[in-house]
């Protein structure tokens, strides 16, 4: 099933039989520890030695000393099986941030967590194509504004490739039906005045192309007052005319005047904004521009780390048509994740190129399949289900077990290759069995650039 980073560590310690004590029910303290932090009581150890897990272990408190706070992990100095209390003790070279509580969670690993948690990552794309991620992505074409359906964010409060005016203004992820696609954005601004967020970056900032174009920003707005949310377009002239939703409640496109755009400065470039009011709620559904001399190129976010496999177009115009959808021909990726945009360092992911892109607005879907996101942080999910969790566990084990047999002076190196192999036919004969690989999204696969050396069609290996 679907893990968080703790929960995957653990999963993987268990595989390899390197975590004690070896029951879950076991893994927690039985009593408080010294006022210092420096040790950890568990009488469930007791049938270990003395001295068991001195030097070799790791002590780690998956949500800290008070089990209610984050990761903190100590190398082990010393167990006593029977203390001069006939109590198991464990004690730690580098004291804890507090005294350990009595009941809080608890395990000791020869590997350290981190050293997990980066074989985990690394086995997330390497266990593609039999586990992914589906990316499903929205544009309206020869639209300035990127990741204007909401699709990608950097976190449950940031839109990627979008920023704000002020901190004190909220963003969330919408509670309204969206308009189109998968998700809004909720923005809440305080009472100490007028927010905005605006594109960063935006195209014309990247290219420096719009200059003289007549230009008009549009949204799908969703508001209750009126005056509450707008839109408006910064240039090299300053912030233009803000037009606002109506009040009346529900969905309204909004949009500017038509704008000659001035190329914008550093002090004011080019960008585009939409606008609350104070202690204002808005939801902000899809936002595209219209007018414009034809786009040739579309960035792709960050997470979309591998190139589409399929681009689909509406057949009619823009917002009345959202369905009716073809594969659309014309399109190659020409550069691959990761990758900085050399004028302005906005790390990108794939990057598109059209052969001819429609200058009136039409509904462009972006389907493809991506690696599993890695984690930083114990809560942060890998999206992977059974079975191929199994995949991801076994193939973290094999990093591992590969990192050993290469480290420098390593004893056991040869061991550690051989079981290294031993963890690799396992992985084989798990992904060979029938239907084990995740079913894959419809493909249209455009070359990167010519094909390979003896290929004369393209597939998923070459893209």
């Amino acid at each position: 099933m679907t893990s968080d980073l703790s929960a995957a560590r653990v999963a993987v310690l268990e595989k390899l039989r390197a975590i004690e004590p070896v029951l879950p029910a076991s893994r927690v303290t039985t009593a408080v520890g010294l006022a210092g932090g420096t040790t950890i009581q568990c009488d469930l150890l007791n049938y270990r030695a003395d001295d068991t897990y001195n030097d070799t272990h790791w002590a780690v408190l998956p949500n800290g000393p008070s089990g209610s706070g984050v990761l903190e992990v100590s190398r082990v100095s010393d167990f006593d099986q029977l203390d001069g209390s006939s109590k198991s003790v464990i004690t730690v070279y580098e004291a804890f941030s507090a005294q350990v509580a009595s009941g809080v969670s608890f395990y000791l690993s020869p590997i350290h967590p981190e050293s997990v948690r980066i074989a985990l990552n690394n086995a997330t794309s390497k266990i593609y194509p039999w586990a992914f991620i589906p990316r499903v992505g929205h544009h309206v074409s020869n639209s300035r504004v990127q990741n204007g359906f909401w699709d990608y964010w950097d976190s449950s409060s940031a839109p990627t490739w979008w920023k704000k005016s002020n901190a004190a203004l909220t963003l969330s992820k919408g509670v309204v039906a969206p308009y189109h696609g998968k998700q809004n954005l909720k923005a809440v601004a305080d009472a100490g005045g007028a927010r905005y967020i605006a594109t960063d970056p935006v195209m014309p900032s990247f290219q420096q192309k719009d200059n003289g174009d007549t230009i008009s920003l549009h949204a799908m707005v969703y508001a209750i007052a009126s005056s509450a949310g707008g839109v408006s377009i910064q240039d090299g002239n300053g912030v233009g005319t803000i037009v606002y939703h109506s009040g009346i409640a529900g969905w309204e496109e909004v949009q500017t005047a038509e704008q000659t755009i001035l190329t914008g400065s550093p002090t004011s470039p080019i960008e585009y904004h939409l606008n609350i009011a104070a202690s204002a709620t808005v939801e902000f559904g899809p936002v595209w521009t219209e007018g414009g001399a034809e786009i040739e190129v579309l960035y792709m976010p960050p997470q979309f780390r591998r190139a589409p496999s399929n681009i689909r177009e509406s057949r009619q115009t823009w917002p009345s048509a959202r369905t009716n959808m073809s594969e659309l021909k014309g399109w190659r990726t020409q550069s691959s994740y990761p990758s900085t945009h050399p004028t302005n360092n906005s790390v990108i992911g794939n990057t598109v190129t059209f052969d001819v892109m429609s200058r009136s607005p039409h509904l462009l879907m972006i389907e493809g399949e991506d690696y599993i996101e890695e984690a930083t942080l114990e809560t942060d999910v890998y999206a992977v289900d059974a079975p191929q969790d199994e995949l991801l566990y076994m193939t973290a084990i094999l990093e591992l077990k590969m990192g050993t047999a290469q480290m420098v002076g390593s004893g056991g190196a040869m061991v550690q290759a051989q079981l290294a192999l031993k963890w690799e036919e396992q992985i084989d004969r798990l992904t060979n069995q029938p239907a084990f690989r995740m079913t894959s999204a419809p493909k249209s696969v455009q070359p990167m650039f010519s094909a390979p050396s003896g290929r004369t069609s393209y597939g998923p290996v070459d893209r």
